[in-house]
């Protein structure tokens, strides 16, 4: 069976971001513009093209393998790209190769990626389909607690391989766990956002 390679996923939670990078951009009349990771230096040497909101800002990440993040005015709702080699001996091509792997996806193996005193659960997992290529669905949401505060957050994440390497598209939203209402209506008015994105992606 394949083997899922992934870096921790905690990482994105206390990322730090530089100042925004010169676009590549091409206005569109829906209210997007279109995102291209061609010739960037984090891309592995793959060519992505993403639509995302006009009104959205779009930053470099310090991460080495978090290409951009993309995130609304108010702050409150994040999508990211992450591209990594992958190290499998086989990339996934086909719906069974991710319903395998899908089957990796439990909160055990949620857990060997947050930090030792985050709680996290699994609430949805399913293969779908990315520009063509055979891809995963997850969602999952964890909190943190820490000594003075806790911190509860809310993921959506497109999983895909491609010449041997891992894409992730990641949607995420975090707020104090005394405001988890909060934050999960936050990721509900993310959700169509983050759909339409990975939708518009052509690779």
């Amino acid at each position: 069976m394949k083997k899922l390679i992934l870096v921790p996923m905690f990482v994105f939670i206390f990322i730090t971001f530089s100042e925004i990078c010169i676009a590549q951009n091409t206005y569109s009349d829906d209210g997007y513009l279109t995102y291209s990771t061609e010739n960037h230096p984090k891309a592995n040497g793959l060519k992505i093209t993403m639509k995302y909101p006009s009104d959205w800002e779009k930053q470099e990440a310090l991460m080495p393998h978090i290409v951009q993040k993309f995130s609304n005015i108010s702050g409150n709702k994040i999508v990211m790209i992450y591209i990594a080699e992958c190290d499998l001996e086989n990339v996934p091509t086909s719906e069974e190769d991710m319903k395998a792997i899908a089957k990796q996806l439990d909160s055990k193996w949620l857990s060997d990626f947050l930090p030792k005193n985050a709680q996290g659960t699994i609430t949805d997992k399913h293969p779908t389909t990315v520009s063509g290529l055979p891809a995963i669905l997850i969602e999952y949401n964890f909190s943190i607690e820490e000594s003075d505060y806790s911190i509860y957050c809310e993921y959506i994440t497109c999983i895909l391989y491609f010449n041997d390497n891992n894409v992730m598209i990641m949607g995420s939203v975090a707020d104090l766990t005394s405001n988890t209402s909060i934050a999960r209506k936050r990721m509900k008015s993310l959700k169509p956002v983050f759909y339409k994105m990975v939708n518009s992606i052509v690779i």
